[in-house]
């Protein structure tokens, strides 16, 4: 498979995400009819044209790269790739849908590589069904009659009487009705076109409308987004969509969440692509009704080419934005407490105790002094094109501030220097300037972050040689505005007010040693594909010469204008547009935004476990002692959890003081006090009224034995490989005053521990670190970090 991702990989490289190849790159003549078709009232549309063979002699970078015939063997390579798949497909399916395999491999990239139109032109509900009115018309010149006699001899054969003969204009078309609460889908052949439509006299509109003119919405994107030879065209009618999930959301705050983002007055999406003289051309454009709101609003004023002084011309990548930041602040809480007033309170929560644990206001301290424009970059001379050289230069408008925030910071990190192996701050002078850089001392944390303040700029490093090298720039060395096709940003009148670079040959020549090195750590893999019929020729990647020479710079810019927001990009590569692109690109981003999400929990979890164990220790320097697992009455009856007791040294000690400490977890008086679980006993993303996930390991080994009190001093086994406190299950969560924790000495504690976390549990240990345990672990070594003093090893976990 090794070898299977390095050809996608290069595939996706070229062609892009949706808009290359086989979406009109590059694009033949444009058919008229497909802009006819699309219907008065629009939803969603999107089009592209045909696709024409690349001219070698063209001046256009990527039509030169597209007829390199490297290039053009590698396309070959990914058809015949697809066939095989196809086929092999079809000799494991049964008869008939491998007959329907087998034809569709001869059809799909005529299909494709031809003129298209897709819309939807209405959604109504009715008796809480939605009820979609779409088509789509595809033109296959002279080969229509074989591909309509094909796809109607292999819907008789599965469906049946279901697929019933209609007349429309005179022509026969095929209407399919597989129940009373499916939507109608009527499909016809007729003068070298297919024609689709769902939903009761969608086709038939859709003749109707072949000889009308365009729509007028339609007209109003191309002349808004023009380009010379247009290869897609998307339009999305943000107004429509959002009455009708207005309609159908029965949530009381939807409209204020789209107002906090921006979405309220958005009238609607239109995006183009294609070719200009040089390169590929992506062009989106975001129609506002009156003044943007929300995260809109942020792009007012736009960038100057003295904005870009900071970032060297020999930057590999960078990103210059100018917006305020207090306001962004404001935005995102307002999207928060429209969207979770729960999950609003809930952050400033935390951020209030992030103030008062660092003694640093985030709006006065931070975000106040801070000025609007913000620059990221790389550049070779800062390391390289890894994210090692990343440097960020901040504007300042309050440095006196903000250097009193840095020295806020530096106190702070002091005073946890005194701990073991606690973090420090260094500092150095570098050409008359004093550069003062972070040392984590933990294992994991690799950064060794630098800053510098001066009178109007915040400059900070991952690592001190990046701030050595933005100090060693020679005063008045040319910066990206220097960059032709940067430069050509800032000749018209409307200059961006956000702009991204990359230096996509210096990347590409980078990067592509390492995918020739996939390529060939992937002769196993290659083998094993081999020997199940699915053969890849690794030789059709293309050489690295056969690419570069065509690759020119990748600009992005967003430029705010009087009727909205405009989005440019330039290239080489084909990238598809807005919705063309959109399925893959929701595709690609659900398991990144699930693992973003899941990150986020996890960090929060293990902060919630880290305040916990430093109550444990706290508790322990004041008694010597860690808290019982539970307190006892009289007769040696479990009264409160531990969790209970250490609520002093959470921050909880009013909470704490209402409890009656002689009465058991579930007394009349106590019980009430049940619905007040402090935060941090709740594991993020889990809301299970009362009940926390944190359970002690309990047990006549383990550090919490019943309703005596344990030490330091008795982990005979170490307290970096003892585990003290768990992340358990939902199965497991308990009542969090309730004297019930997880049992060590139970069969397969594993069942009871993953669940939370995909394939695996957070522990926090004796000596407060907190550790995710894959669930693979070795159920000895398990065992043995739940002990105390069973003297067994556990190192290696």
């Amino acid at each position: 498979m090794q070898t299977t991702m390095s050809v996608a990989t290069l595939f996706v490289l070229l062609f892009g995400l949706g808009g290359g190849v086989p979406l009109g790159v590059p694009p033949a003549e444009e058919d008229p009819l497909m802009a006819r078709v699309a219907p008065p009232k629009c939803l969603f549309y999107t089009t592209w044209a045909g696709t024409a063979e690349p001219n070698p002699q063209s001046g256009n970078q990527t039509e030169q790269l597209l007829a390199e015939p490297e290039v053009q063997h590698l396309a070959a390579e990914i058809e015949r790739m697809v066939n095989q798949a196809l086929r092999l497909a079809a000799e494991k399916a049964p008869p008939e849908r491998a007959a329907l395999v087998r034809d569709l491999s001869e059809w799909w990239r005529r299909i494709l590589t031809r003129p298209a139109a897709l819309f939807v032109s209405d959604v109504e509900l009715k008796r809480g069904k939605p009820e979609i009115h779409a088509g789509a018309v595809f033109q296959l010149g002279e080969d229509a009659g074989k591909f309509e006699a094909m796809l109607l001899k292999h819907l008789r054969r599965a469906l049946g009487g279901a697929v019933e003969e209609v007349k429309i204009e005179g022509e026969t078309a095929y209407r399919i009705q597989l129940g009373p609460d499916v939507p109608a889908i009527t499909w016809g052949v007729t003068e070298g076109y297919l024609g689709i439509g769902i939903g009761q006299g969608t086709l038939e509109a859709i003749v109707e409308r072949s000889e009308a003119e365009p729509p007028e919405w339609l007209t109003r994107v191309r002349e808004r987004l023009p380009i010379e030879r247009r290869s897609t065209l998307t339009y999305i009618g943000a107004r429509q969509i959002r009455e009708l999930i207005f309609s159908a959301t029965k949530g009381p705050n939807v409209r204020e969440i789209a107002g906090a983002m921006g979405l309220e007055n958005l009238a609607w999406i239109g995006s183009t692509t294609g070719l200009d003289e040089t390169g590929f051309v992506n062009r989106a454009f975001l129609a506002i009704d009156g003044e943007p709101q929300g995260l809109l609003a942020l792009l007012e004023k736009p960038l100057t080419r003295e904005d870009l002084g900071p970032i060297p011309r020999d930057a590999t990548a960078a990103v210059a934005a100018r917006f305020d930041s207090v306001q962004l602040w404001k935005t995102v809480l307002s999207i928060a407490e429209a969207a979770d007033p729960r999950a609003h309170q809930e952050l400033l929560r935390n951020v209030g105790r992030l103030e008062r644990e660092t003694g640093i206001e985030l709006r006065q301290g931070v975000l106040e002094p801070l000025g609007e424009v913000w620059r990221f970059y790389l550049a070779p001379n800062q390391g390289g094109l890894m994210f090692t050289g990343l440097t960020a230069v901040i504007d300042v408008k309050d440095p006196d501030r903000l250097a009193q925030t840095l020295r806020q910071f530096r106190d702070m990190v002091v005073r946890m220097s005194d701990r073991r192996n606690g973090p420090r701050i260094e500092q150095f002078t570098f050409a008359g300037r004093e550069i003062q850089f972070f040392i984590a001392r933990q294992k994991g944390f690799p950064l060794a972050p630098a800053w510098i303040l001066t009178d109007d700029r915040l400059v900070i490093g991952l690592f001190p040689q990046t701030v050595k090298a933005y100090l060693s720039r020679e005063e008045g060395s040319e910066s990206l505005a220097a960059v032709a096709e940067v430069a050509r940003l800032f000749e018209s009148n409307q200059a961006p007010n956000k702009l991204a670079f990359v230096n996509t040959r210096e990347v590409f020549e980078s990067t592509y040693p390492l995918l020739m090195m996939g390529v060939m750590g992937a002769q196993v893999a290659t083998a094993e594909l081999q020997r199940q019929g699915f053969d890849i020729d690794i030789s059709a990647l293309p050489s690295a010469g056969a690419i570069g020479k065509h690759l020119i710079p990748s600009v992005t810019a967003v430029e705010r204008t009087d009727a909205g927001i405009e989005v440019i990009s330039r290239q080489t590569i084909p990238g598809g547009n807005i919705g063309s692109s959109a399925p893959v690109a929701v595709a690609l981003l659900l398991p990144a935004v699930q693992a973003a999400r899941e990150a986020a929990r996890r960090a929060q979890s293990m902060n919630n476990m880290k305040q916990i164990g430093l109550a444990l220790h706290n508790y322990h320097d004041t008694y010597r002692h860690f808290p019982a697992q539970y307190s006892t009455g009289p007769e040696g009856k479990p009264l409160l959890s531990w969790r209970v007791h250490i609520l002093p040294y959470l921050e909880q000690a009013p909470l704490y003081e209402e409890f009656r400490l002689d009465e058991p977890w579930d007394s009349e008086h106590n019980r009430k006090l049940i619905a007040r679980m402090p935060p941090v006993y709740r594991v993020p993303g889990r809301d299970m009224e009362g009940k926390t996930h944190y359970l002690a390991a309990s047990g006549e080994a383990a550090i919490f034995t019943g309703g005596k009190p344990g030490s330091i001093r008795e982990i005979i086994d170490g307290t970096s490989n003892t585990i003290a406190v768990v992340e358990a299950n939902d199965e497991a969560a308990v009542t969090w005053t309730k004297p019930e924790d997880l049992d060590v000495g139970m069969n397969d504690l594993i069942s009871r521990l993953v669940g939370v976390r995909p394939k695996g549990f957070l522990a926090l240990l004796a000596d407060g670190s907190v550790r995710f345990v894959d669930e693979k672990i070795d159920r000895d070594t398990l065992k043995a970090l739940f002990t105390r003093r069973g003297g067994e090893a556990a190192a290696k976990w």
